[in-house]
């Protein structure tokens, strides 16, 4: 409960960010996505201590000596079962390293994986 609600703290504070203030001052992110979607990412996706570890890296990372460039969140997920359905989807799951994914799936499988999500926010 209390990490739901922080959770949607932060969420609503990086809303704030990025339609009160950043319209405010020119654009300066030098990484896609910027670093207020990062982070949003992270808190709409992984655990609230993880994204906000994550969110303050990348800002600390956003600096004038940085090249930037893409640098899209990482989290660990598991997977039970897999169900082929046509969806509409919100994000991308982009594998960190190639797998292999067994035929028949007995128990959860963990991979690291990049998330992208779609631009309609």
């Amino acid at each position: 409960m209390i990490i739901r609600i922080f959770s949607s703290l932060c969420v609503g504070l990086i809303l704030f960010y990025r339609y009160c203030l950043s319209p405010l001052k020119r654009p300066s992110c030098r990484f896609y996505p910027s670093c207020s979607h990062y982070s949003l990412i992270l808190f709409r996706q992984t655990h609230p201590l993880y994204a906000l570890i994550f969110s303050i890296i990348r800002i600390f990372r956003c600096n004038p000596w940085t090249n930037g460039g893409y640098d899209y969140p990482l989290a660990r997920i598991k997977i039970y079962r897999v169900k082929y359905a046509l969806i509409e989807c919100s994000y991308w799951l982009i594998p960190k390293k190639p797998i292999k994914p067994p035929f028949c799936i007995t128990k959860p499988i963990e991979i690291w994986v990049y998330i992208l999500l779609k631009d309609h926010e």
